[in-house]
Parts: structure tokens; sequence; C-alpha cells
């Protein structure tokens, strides 16, 4: 991989239409004066099984944007809908995070977009975060909106679930991302027990008195588990 994708926390995601193989990591913003060093966090593509990559960034300054250092990401990747033009690729390219801070309880959902195939991304509305957390209802102070993997319908219509200071809802978008309708799903509340997760830290080998189990092999063995993705031939 590039040295920009130098970051353990990624996301690959692979477009089963077309094989392109998309990655993003965390920005190495601690890095200055080493290659890859970044203030915005990295995304890619690969169009040869990895061998090349087409690196570019999401937000900063280049695109017009605040910088994003946000985790818990995804990309997920569908059809255009009505109204929405894509040039050099059939697709829309969605990347969704907590920014601009990784896993902080003032972080808001902010999806990118790109209608190039990945070669630059940006905010659907410039002015507004996708789901801000200052103004989401029942959150109270320390909760957090979690993004999770968004996908796409055949007539180009987003569906990105997130669990708002914990009541799941489904954020429905026919704008490519520009707008959501956010629809809560009844009884599914998911209020984690600060004792069990007290608890489960003091028993992680390597995980006591680190944050949010940050630098924790085990919890990043589990984050390498998921980086799966399928291409067109299964």
């Amino acid at each position: 991989l590039p040295v920009e994708f130098a970051h353990i926390i990624a996301y690959v995601q692979v477009d089963p239409a077309t094989n392109r193989i998309f990655y993003k990591s965390i920005a190495r913003a601690w890095a200055a004066g080493e290659p890859g060093y970044g203030t915005t966090n990295p995304i890619g593509y690969s169009d040869d099984d990895g061998e090349t990559w087409h690196v570019t960034r999401i937000g900063g300054a280049a695109n017009g944007e605040p910088d994003t250092l946000g985790d818990m990401g995804s990309i997920f990747v569908g059809p255009p809908p009505a109204g929405t033009m894509t040039s050099g690729y059939p697709n829309v390219v969605y990347s969704c995070d907590f920014s601009p801070k990784a896993s902080d309880p003032t972080s808001d959902v902010q999806c990118w977009r790109s209608l190039d195939g990945g070669k630059s991304f940006h905010r659907p509305d410039p002015a507004n975060a996708t789901l801000a957390r200052a103004t989401a209802p029942g959150c109270a102070a320390g909760d957090y909106v979690f993004p999770n993997r968004g996908t796409v319908g055949p007539n180009g219509t987003v569906y990105l679930p997130v669990n708002r200071c914990g009541q799941w809802v489904v954020g429905v978008s026919t704008d490519a991302g520009r707008t959501f309708t956010w629809n809560p799903i009844p009884d599914a509340v998911n209020v984690p027990d600060p004792k069990v997760l007290a608890e489960q830290k003091r028993n992680t080998p390597g995980c006591a008195g680190s944050v949010a189990n940050a630098g924790c092999p085990e919890t990043f063995k589990q984050y390498g588990q998921q980086r799966l993705a399928m291409d067109a031939n299964g």
C-alpha cells in the first residue's frame, strides 16, 4: 500500500461492478516531514489488484473543506440517482466517518462523495454535516453518533444506518447524499454499559490504561478481521 495508508485503522471496499478497489485510512498527521504525512484522511483506488494506486485526500484545504481525522468509517458504492451525473465512472463512491476527530463524542457523522470514480471527494452539502451531533435529538453529554456502512439501492437511493446516541436510525437520501431523512428503528436501542466496557478494557491484554482501547493489539486484530471485500467473481 502507499505510505499514506500507514495508519492501522483503515477500510477497504471493492466495487463489484468494476472490480475497482477503494481504500482509506486515518491520516499520518503526527508524522510531519515524513513520507505520507497529511493533515486530512487519505483515500485511494486501484484498478490492478493493488499493484498501483491513485491516492487523494478527503476534505482539507485543497478541497476547500475542513480537515478530517475521523475513524469508524466505511466506503460504499452504487449507481447515481436521477439528476446526478458521474464523470468517467458509472457509480457514485461514498465515504462516511466520524468527523473531524476520531472516536470523539463531539464529532459529527460526515459523508463525502466522488462523482469521478474516486479521483476527488467532496461534501455533498458544503455547509452542513450529514448528521450533526450538536443538533441530534436524544443526545446527552458524552453520547456518540456512530456511522455505519451504508448501501445504495438500484435507483441510487442511499441508506445509511447510524447509532444516534443509542437509538438506531436509518438515513435515506435520494439526492446522492446531499440531504437525508432520518428514520428511527422502533425498539432498536443500544446503550453501552460503562461498567461492562470498563471490565472488558481491564481484561483485554495490552489495553489497560489505554484510551478507547487505542493501541491494543487484540482490538486491531479484530479490526483486521473485518477488512474483507468481494469482487465481481465472488
